[in-house]
């Protein structure tokens, strides 16, 4: 059973940057995944931004984007969005992103990603956060092991401390999910 991400730019998110990501998401996910960069944009409508925060919120536009594909086939077929924005859900102050695995869609928000860092660390970060909300998607949770990209980020120190690679726990739940047997 392999399994398709489709890389999708909201807003004004660079493609170049979302070329990036997406080979990277590729060349680090341990099990047969099919990832391309989606050549339409969607923009978020003002309608999921709190303006009083000045942010997304996040739970609300990964709804906005199933809604707006018309669904996906939740395992086989996922999207992940990109978006230059910053984002929150109820009760925290901010998420550098979010997934629902039932629904296949998940976004990571790359506001607080880019404080401080040149281009290429920048990526290293959103490659990490995709990495970490595609985890999610196909059903992982998160892992106690401070290197795995599956472990919780609260910050930018936590972020880059990651190494960017799924522990091998994590992988080999993986392999189990999507029946990879290499």
């Amino acid at each position: 059973m392999g399994v398709s991400l489709v890389v999708m730019p909201l807003g004004s998110f660079p493609l170049d940057d979302a070329w990036a990501v997406a080979g990277e998401v590729k060349s680090r996910t341990p099990v047969d995944i099919r990832v391309a960069v989606s050549p339409w944009r969607i923009t978020l409508p003002l309608t999921l931004y709190e303006w009083g925060r000045m942010q997304f919120r996040a739970d609300l536009v990964v709804e906005y984007l199933y809604d707006s594909l018309g669904g996906v086939e939740a395992r086989r077929r996922l999207v992940l969005g990109l978006s230059e924005a910053d984002g929150f859900i109820p009760g925290f102050n901010y998420v550098f992103g979010l997934a629902d695995p039932g629904r296949g869609v998940g976004v990571v928000f790359t506001a607080r990603l880019r404080q401080g860092v040149g281009r290429e660390k920048y990526i290293e970060r959103v490659v990490k956060e995709a990495l970490h909300e595609l985890g999610h998607l196909l059903g992982l949770g998160h892992c106690e092991n401070r290197e795995c990209v599956m472990s919780y980020s609260n910050s930018l120190a936590e972020v880059d401390a990651k190494s960017g690679r799924f522990c091998r726990k994590c992988e080999l739940r993986l392999r189990e999910i999507v029946g990879d047997k290499s």
